[in-house]
């Protein structure tokens, strides 16, 4: 029986849920706000080759009004441009396969675009980028999603950046459905879809349970993928 538990812990850990990725976006939406996530780029700084990066892709009324917002690196600040609806749809980036954490339709989206921009515009980081332990690329998103009512998704928990804060921190969790206490180099999170997390300078180890899942440093998580909202 203890072997027949441990092969079904293995089978659990390995096992995984098929995510959404671009491709799937529905054509048919005139307005579309999509949440991605992808493994850095190779170019960027070898402590952030495990690192995850987070941005918004915007449907604005028809396939031909796209366009991304992110933060790509110290000299970028806050890049808002046009994409083409091929590259919106596309599965990969940097070579990387990417993932949609988050995708609202209709006029949910519609009213959250304009929101989404206001945050983006007035993001208070923009030209302060570290890519670690940040403010980054996954601050700037978790800063978007605070300020944007609706809009609920879990990070990568490889995401680097995405707990920052310089001093203290209490705030909602960005699935909605927990609470996170940071500081600088330590940190704690605990929600529903999140599960329990540990942060130790910008690095994350938890276990999710809806999901299950468990979440290690620089691995890849070991188990059920989050649900796309």
């Amino acid at each position: 029986m203890k072997w027949l538990h441990f092969s079904l812990l293995l089978s659990l850990l390995g096992a995984g849920c098929t995510t959404m990725q671009p491709t799937a976006i529905p054509a048919n939406e005139p307005y579309v706000v999509v949440v991605k996530d992808v493994l850095m780029d190779p170019a960027m700084p070898p402590i952030t080759h495990f690192a995850h990066h987070t941005w918004f892709d915007l449907k604005e009324g028809a396939e031909n009004r796209w366009v991304s917002i992110e933060i790509l690196g110290e000299d970028t600040g806050v890049v808002r441009e046009p994409i083409l609806p091929e590259t919106a749809r596309s599965n990969v980036r940097w070579t990387k396969l990417v993932t949609v954490l988050a995708l609202v339709q209709g006029d949910a989206a519609k009213a959250m675009i304009g929101q989404i921009e206001k945050q983006a515009a007035a993001y208070p980081r923009a030209k302060n980028y570290e890519a670690w332990p940040g403010p980054n690329s996954n601050t700037f998103a978790r800063s978007v999603a605070e300020g944007t009512p609706g809009l609920h998704f879990e990070f990568d928990h490889n995401a680097v950046g995405k707990d920052y804060t310089p001093w203290l921190r209490l705030a909602p969790t960005t699935t909605g459905t927990g609470l996170q206490l940071d500081t600088l180099p330590l940190g704690l999170e605990l929600g529903l879809r999140e599960g329990v997390e540990i942060h130790f300078l910008q690095l994350t180890l938890g276990l999710s349970v809806f999901p299950p899942a468990l979440k290690i440093p620089f691995l890849p998580r070991l188990g059920f993928a989050p649900g796309t909202d």
